[in-house]
């Protein structure tokens, strides 16, 4: 859609270019379909369907640069869809309330001791939002909203599960 005086066969620049723009096409279709919230990573996309999308979406532009500037554009909302469900589904446990405890068991300014316990907790806390949220798609049909309220439901609901895992795991 360039029209460039050139082609990438014959010129290692446009193929750079070119190549950049494929590989931003092949990420934006992936922050499209990624899910708010998984267990597993998406598919990859069925061979062809990411060439189908970027010529739908060259009609009416006037480069591809364009094209893909406006397909970041589109995908902009679900990638701060994403990072809002992100910020709602944290761990209920308080940083300082993981260090009291570490401290409480002997083992001082461990900074070791904190990192692994706090990866721990997170991952099971990660496996037990999943299990009571199951997979949340970046197509799911509620209201941002709604899903926020909840995750956050699902996540202050598995504090005390998680503060006895942690006194466990210290222990």
């Amino acid at each position: 859609i360039d029209a460039l005086p050139v082609t990438p066969r014959d010129n290692l620049i446009s193929a750079i270019y070119y190549f950049r723009l494929s590989c931003a096409c092949f990420h934006f279709w992936g922050e499209e379909h990624r899910p708010f919230l998984s267990t597993t990573p998406p598919p990859p996309p069925e061979p062809g369907r990411v060439a189908a999308i970027i010529s739908a979406r060259a009609e009416g532009a006037d480069s591809a640069f364009e094209l893909v500037d406006r397909w970041a554009i589109a995908i902009e909302p679900q990638v701060r869809a994403r990072a809002a469900v992100s910020e709602v589904a944290t761990l209920p446990v308080r940083i300082r309330e993981l260090r009291s405890e570490i401290e409480s068991a002997g083992l001082g300014e461990d900074n070791r001791a904190l990192r692994i316990v706090r990866r721990d907790l997170d991952l099971a806390f990660r496996a037990r939002l999943h299990d009571i949220t199951g997979d949340i798609l970046a197509d799911d049909p509620r209201p941002l909203t709604q899903i926020l309220d909840d995750v956050a439901h699902a996540a202050r609901s598995l504090r005390e599960e998680m503060l006895a895992l942690m006194h466990e795991s210290i222990t």
